[in-house]
């Protein structure tokens, strides 16, 4: 649980949310918000940045 909390904290601090519709500012989950999703290209503008964030913070919790 610790290193649970350890990556949250660490990734809040860096985005301010954990969850996706908020860091991305729309829901990918409704009709108009998935149209704009892929009419952004979110997944790759912004998706693969939070991702690249996450592992990074992995990385680092699990080598400590």
């Amino acid at each position: 649980m610790e290193k649970i909390k350890a990556f949250i904290t660490a990734f809040k601090s860096l985005h301010g949310e954990i969850n996706c519709p908020q860091l991305i500012h729309l829901d990918p989950f409704s009709e108009e918000g998935h149209r704009k999703f892929v009419a952004n290209n979110v997944k790759a503008n912004t998706c693969s940045r939070f991702v690249a964030d996450a592992v990074t913070i992995l990385e680092k919790i699990l080598s400590d």
